[in-house]
Parts: structure tokens; sequence; C-alpha cells
């Protein structure tokens, strides 16, 4: 009974049969439990989910797992650069595609070999592929950072201050 409530099906499902498809309903049915933040809400991982399982389904939607290669995958990241997706957005996609095989294996669904066929499959590195780069951060203005500090307490102007010179985040802070 264990194995059937953390599987959401029979154990020992044959692994030969099983389809992109049941793979992705399966994991999506995971995640919507897990990137949950306390309050109920999701996080954006949730969102990250969708978006790279979307052309998964799309284009191999009836293949079965142990048919899908690493060929397979490059396929999908090729299509993602021809719809103009930047690099760090497909790498990110690709990262989530194979944490699904992942999950796959060590939920018994799949072959190691499928997982092990993908995971070859190397992120796009800047000036390796025709993927479009992401413009850099820029810096904000100092008169722009000045400008706040007639409206925040004396407490957040030094954060504010301790950001500027150690270069932290808000949130480390």
């Amino acid at each position: 009974i264990s194995e059937w409530l953390s599987n959401r099906k029979l154990p020992h499902v044959d692994k030969d049969v099983i389809t992109i498809a049941e793979l992705c309903r399966d994991y999506w049915l995971h995640c919507e439990e897990y990137y949950v933040r306390p309050d109920g809400t999701a996080t954006s991982s949730l969102l990250r989910t969708k978006q790279a399982l979307v052309p998964l389904l799309e284009r191999y939607s009836q293949t079965l797992a142990s048919d899908f290669r690493a060929l397979s995958l490059r396929a999908i990241q090729t299509a993602w650069i021809d719809s103009g997706l930047k690099r760090q957005s497909i790498n990110d996609y690709t990262a989530v595609s194979r944490q699904m095989f992942k999950w796959s294996v060590y939920h018994e669904k799949i072959d190691s070999s499928v997982y092990q066929a993908i995971n070859t499959v190397d992120n796009l590195r800047a000036g390796r592929s025709s993927a479009i780069e992401s413009t850099p951060i820029q810096q904000v203005p100092q008169s722009h950072i000045d400008a706040v500090e007639p409206y925040v307490s004396y407490q957040v102007w030094a954060l504010v201050q301790l950001q500027l010179l150690t270069g932290t985040r808000a949130g480390e802070l």
C-alpha cells in the first residue's frame, strides 16, 4: 500500500510501456505538491516546470520513455533556440527536463539508462550556440538610490548602505 501511495499507481510498472505523457503527468502531480510555499501558493519553480514540460508533450507525448534519448532533448533545445528563448532560460528548462527523468528513475518508472543518456546533453554555453544572450543587468544610478533616503527609516537606509558596500542581496541581509 505504501508503494502504491508513494507512486500513485501500482508498484512494478512496466518500464518499457510508459510514455513521456505519463511521465510528465506523474512528475507534474509531484511538483504541484512539492513546489508550494507554507501559505499554499505556488513557487516560481512550478511555472518553470510547466514551461519546460510543454515542448516534451508537444513533440514526444506518445513516445515511449525508453525511446527518449540525448538527441531528443537536443531537438527540444534547438526548438527553444528557434523560438527565441534566451540561453539561460533554455538551460533552466533543460535542467527541469533532466530533473523529471531523474525523479522518474528514483520512482522506478523508467530505466536509469534513459536518464544517463539525456544527462550527457550539455547546457548551452555563452557564444557557443545561436541562442540569444540575456542583456546584463545594469547598475542602478547612485542618484536613484540617494533619492529614496528621505522616504525610508534609518534602519532601512543603513541596510541600503550595507548592500552598496558589500554587494549583498536584500534577502542575504
